[in-house]
């Protein structure tokens, strides 16, 4: 089971990022999802931050059997530098499902239930690592 979700779930990345529009997608959904989100892009350098969610997500797809892995990124984004509180994550992962339900032309609920197995595990570990 837990193979067959990652290789769900990069067959379904791997469609997603051949759409141009995926990262597109994502960032308008994300960022209007609330004001403290769009403050927090708002001069941001939006072709390198599509280049460092791709990276995200590829660190997520190896945290997803070594959260470890994220122990950098739990460190940039805790309480103590850009405070990223752990709602924020719940709204990132669920903008990127709409995101990939728009891109994957197959996406359907098993592809679906794979992104939310994969991503999840990487999602609890930084949110653990929070105030540490």
């Amino acid at each position: 089971m837990h193979n067959i979700n990652l290789e769900i779930f990069n067959e379904s990345l791997a469609r997603c990022t051949k759409d141009p529009g995926f990262m597109d997608v994502f960032y308008e959904k994300f960022i209007s999802e609330s004001q403290q989100i769009k403050k927090h892009f708002k001069n941001t350098d939006m072709e390198r931050q599509k280049k460092m969610l791709l990276h995200s997500l590829a660190n997520m797809v190896i945290a997803y059997e070594r959260p470890e892995i994220l122990s950098d990124v739990a460190v940039k984004h805790d309480a103590r530098h850009l405070n990223v509180m752990p709602e924020l994550y719940v709204t990132w992962l669920e903008c990127l499902i709409e995101a990939a339900k728009i891109t994957d032309p197959l996406f359907n609920d098993e592809v679906e239930r794979s992104w939310r197995i994969v991503m999840q595990n990487g999602i609890d570990y930084l949110i653990s690592q929070r105030n540490s």
